[in-house]
């Protein structure tokens, strides 16, 4: 069996996508879901079952434990139960990171800042003054 050659970056995946991306038939996906709680896709309103990133890494390491290590479906399930997280998937694609705030903004919000402290000073003297 060979390993996964890429997982999209994204937060939720198809049935079938799943099926393709790790070689799997759709009736044996079903069986593993009926079989390990490590696969808990959510059940969108349409019926339709959507599975994360999480739901793919438990898939990959069942698939490999049972095809690869030629484990039983008990003695997979007490492997997974000593450690799930053992999971040999490339890691996802990442994207260019953006910065979540426009850096001219906050130079322009600095500025702002600093005309309210002026005028806030200015204030406090003027009052002082008196």
């Amino acid at each position: 069996m060979g390993e996964i050659n890429v997982i999209p970056n994204k937060n939720h995946y198809r049935l079938n996508e799943i099926c393709s991306l790790l070689n799997i038939k759709p009736y044996v996906l079903r069986f593993w879901e009926s079989e390990f709680p490590e696969i808990s896709p959510e059940l969108k309103e349409n019926g339709e079952k959507i599975y994360s990133r999480k739901d793919i890494e438990a898939i990959s390491q069942i698939k490999k434990l049972l095809f690869e290590n030629k484990y039983t479906i008990e003695k997979t399930k007490m492997e997974l139960q000593i450690n799930i997280k053992q999971v040999n998937l490339p890691a996802p694609i990442k994207e260019e990171a953006k910065p979540l705030i426009n850096t001219d903004n906050i130079v322009k919000i600095r500025q702002k800042l600093n005309e309210i402290l002026a005028l806030t000073s200015q204030w406090k003297k003027a009052f002082n003054q008196n």
